[in-house]
């Protein structure tokens, strides 16, 4: 009986061992590694939320999201932006009326939370030091709303998509600024 009971415990023990991945450092952006454990949990938590397969093709733009992430987060603690983590769960239940169902894991939850939130930070990072830039015209506003016969109505949703245009602008440029002064290394 004793051999039997060792027996099962080494198969048990071998089994076990066998499912272990080994993780090991895949990017590493500044001081910060990414490893392929994180790839792999992000990738769940994608599969999960679209409820679809990723595809291996799909696993290079994943990394790159993680480094381009990594990138910001360094860039926000820089700055120390700070945000009220109430004014994001609000923000979230507001994007995703179902996140608090208890079919939601507390994995997709905290994922969606933390991409809600490095956003959120980022825009602010955005709006304190460009402010001056990110200000429309309004004369010219209303001219364009003039020439495309746009009616006054839509004229807030109008600035607004305006502000948005130059956001994005303003976001990429600083973005591309800080990611070619950040040393970020891929391994594979």
């Amino acid at each position: 009986m004793k051999i039997n009971l060792g027996v099962i415990i080494f198969i048990f023990l071998f089994s076990n061992i066998s499912k272990s991945i080994e993780i090991k450092s895949i990017a590493v952006v500044n001081n910060y590694s990414i490893s392929n454990y994180d790839l792999i949990k992000t990738i769940n938590i994608l599969e999960q939320i679209k409820n679809k397969k990723i595809m291996k093709k799909e696993y290079s733009s994943i990394l790159e999201k993680l480094i381009n992430d990594k990138i910001k987060i360094i860039e926000i603690e820089k700055n120390k932006i700070e945000v009220n983590n109430e004014t994001i769960n609000k923000q979230l239940i507001e994007k995703f009326p179902n996140i608090n169902d208890s079919n939601v894991s507390k994995e997709i939850r905290n994922y969606l939370f933390n991409d809600l939130k490095m956003n959120y930070q980022w825009n602010v990072l955005l709006n304190r030091k460009f402010s001056n830039k990110l200000t429309v015209n309004l004369n010219e506003i209303e001219e364009v709303m003039k020439t495309r016969n746009i009616p006054d109505d839509k004229k807030n949703s109008f600035i607004l998509m305006e502000k948005n245009k130059k956001l994005v602008s303003v976001s990429n440029s600083y973005f591309n600024e800080i990611s070619s002064s950040t040393y970020v290394e891929r391994f594979e």
